[in-house]
């Protein structure tokens, strides 16, 4: 008889008094085990037709972030350094941006030439690489049906799909993070410190791709603490050599931005973030104007408080981003509670389909539907669908294509959330205390790092496969 006892596949006899869910009777069939390859073409299919859509339109794999990266690897081959020139043809040494992604995108260029169309095909690959650990990480902690059902619905995903179309962290981050995760599920169930390190290893490099991950090294662990299976010794060493692994990992470049800025980050452009997304969203709120809006009054606000000097050296201008920031947030900190939480709760509802229609050309600019519901309302937001349909006819195209793709990915949402709360409910019953926490708090740290921008979809990637993950649990 075989069994699975946290993914690892054994022959023995049942043990008597198994906790439910570690041990799950299996029956290995031949076409079974061919199913997750083919999950696998499914994936890499859908990702490369849509690159098939958008590869005579090399400016649609851009968004507003994609060209800084793609500038800073153009200049990592041409000077071998990592930065730019300022207006007056000065060196500018970019503590902005972390060096991972722009050093991935420099690699293809050097390797195919300084094509983005290029760069995106080894994205799709990584893309589709991320579905196969999401199966290992479902076979991990459930069994084989449970990691063939994750790799399909990673496979289906329209965000998934969307940004391995385009020049932007999300592919990379997501395939790094997921690896280091399956890596410290090896270290909890296999008991080996060494798996330990390298999580730790490579939740740092994810830390670097995406700077909003600094804070989880303690909380992985945290979770190392909680949930290793062994004795305590080797707990403690399992937990020390992952939070080592992570700050060796993370230590360098914040010791460089230090010596370069006098700030030890690893990137400032959180604290434009704080100011030109978060305070913007809580300005929308409490004056109940488009997020555009209070977007033009910080711009204006900025430009009369800031000379040409501040705004041009990246130390000062990180500086005043910071504490006017912090300083309108605590002044109004319930109102920002209430915008935090909103857009932590929308975070796992917001569908992709807005960049979806402007990746394809349908539109030019976002839909405005969503800054809209979360700021001013029902009626506003219906003017804000009339208005986007609108654009949609000028540009020639069939509004069934752009709502086809909201239904879906809508459905694809509310069956995958409402699957991950029942999910949720059936681990209380079966005291899966493990998996719940496991999933809640990674689930539980995106949302809430994400908080008032969630509006963009893109930050919910990284946690598809662990809503996936619980989802499963919901299965008889």
């Amino acid at each position: 008889m075989c069994f699975e006892e946290g993914g690892m596949v054994k022959k023995e006899s049942l043990a008597v008094g198994t906790t439910p869910g570690l041990l799950r009777l299996t029956q290995p069939k031949r076409g079974l085990r061919a199913l997750p390859i083919l999950i696998l073409l499914v994936a890499f299919a859908l990702r490369m037709w849509l690159f098939g859509a958008m590869v005579r339109y090399p400016d649609r794999f851009f968004q507003v972030d994609s060209h800084s990266y793609h500038s800073l690897a153009i200049n990592l081959l041409r000077f071998h350094r990592f930065g730019s020139f300022d207006e007056a043809g000065v060196w500018v040494p970019h503590v902005d941006r972390t060096p991972p992604y722009p050093v991935f995108l420099a690699t293809n260029y050097a390797i195919f030439g300084s094509l983005p169309a290029a760069a995106i095909m080894i994205q799709i690959l990584v893309s589709t690489l991320t579905v196969a650990l999401a199966y290992h990480l479902g076979r991990r902690w459930g069994n084989a049906r449970a990691g063939t059902l994750i790799a399909l619905l990673m496979s289906i995903e329209v965000g998934s799909v969307l940004y391995a179309n385009q020049v932007m962290t999300e592919t990379l981050f997501s395939c790094v993070f997921l690896g280091g995760m399956v890596a410290w599920s090896a270290m909890i169930w296999r008991k080996q410190w060494a798996c330990g390190f390298l999580s730790g290893i490579m939740l740092g490099l994810a830390a670097l791709i995406r700077p909003a991950l600094m804070y989880f090294g303690p909380v992985g662990g945290l979770l190392s603490l909680l949930l290793y299976r062994g004795d305590r010794r080797r707990r403690w060493l399992a937990t020390l050599s992952l939070v080592l692994a992570f700050v060796l990992v993370v230590a360098p470049w914040m010791m460089r931005n230090y010596v370069v800025a006098g700030q030890a980050q690893l990137s400032t452009v959180q604290a434009a973030t704080l100011l030109f997304y978060n305070v913007r969203q809580l300005r929308a709120y409490r004056q109940g104007i488009s997020t555009e809006a209070a977007y033009a009054q910080l711009v204006e606000e900025v430009e009369r408080e800031t000379s040409d000097v501040i705004q041009q050296d990246q130390v000062m201008f990180t500086a005043y981003c910071q504490r006017k920031a912090v300083a309108e947030i605590c002044a109004y900190w319930g109102d920002y509670t209430l915008v935090h939480l909103k857009g932590s709760v929308v975070f796992f509802v917001i569908p992709t389909a807005g960049t979806m229609a402007r990746a394809l050309g349908w539109v030019r600019t976002g839909t405005g539907l969503l800054s809209n519901l979360m700021t001013r309302g029902v009626s506003s937001t219906w003017q804000s669908f009339r208005d986007f349909r609108r654009r949609l006819s000028e540009v020639g195209h069939d509004d069934w294509l752009f709502f086809g793709t909201v239904g879906y990915e809508s459905l694809y949402l509310l069956l995958l959330n409402a699957g991950a709360i029942w999910g949720g409910i059936r681990c209380l019953r079966t005291r899966r205390w493990d998996l719940l926490l496991l999933t809640v708090t990674v689930i539980g740290y995106f949302a809430l790092v994400t908080g008032p921008v969630s509006y963009d979809a893109r930050y919910r990637i990284p946690v598809m496969p662990f809503l996936a993950l619980l989802a499963t649990m919901a299965l008889p």
